[in-house]
């Protein structure tokens, strides 16, 4: 097992791995609104407060919704996962609260867990 709190672990399919990630060395950021986590591909919940009620009225509802269109049409990511920060050596379930011990991540992401977990060193990632 990896040293906890040291690592990012990114699920993918062995074929993406083997064909596309390994043969470059390459990880390809993806587009946020792709995201197929409907907690994180949401509209964002911009908000904006005036000392003066007129004030509000000089703004429309669709602005927020605009300004988070633009921010995430134009946004990549790189979705990784880590350790739970309240795991430690010592306990029993290690494993599973460890970043390459997610179920549904190897459900969703590798390939109904036939795909791979890379190992990445998040201090030479960074």
């Amino acid at each position: 097992m990896f040293p906890l709190h040291s690592f990012l672990y990114h699920y993918t399919t062995a074929q993406t791995a083997a064909y596309k990630i390994l043969t470059a060395m390459m990880l390809r950021m993806g587009s946020f609104q792709a995201l197929n986590d409907p907690r994180e591909a949401k509209t964002w919940p911009f908000r904006i407060y005036f000392r003066s009620p007129k004030s509000n009225l000089r703004f429309q509802s669709t602005l927020f919704d605009e300004i988070s269109t633009y921010i995430t049409s134009k946004s990549l990511i790189l979705y990784c996962t880590r350790d739970d920060p309240t795991v430690t050596e010592q306990d029993d379930d290690r494993v599973l609260r460890s970043g390459c011990g997610h179920p549904r991540m190897w459900s969703q992401y590798a390939d109904n867990h036939k795909g791979v977990c890379l190992v990445l060193d998040w201090k030479k990632l960074h």
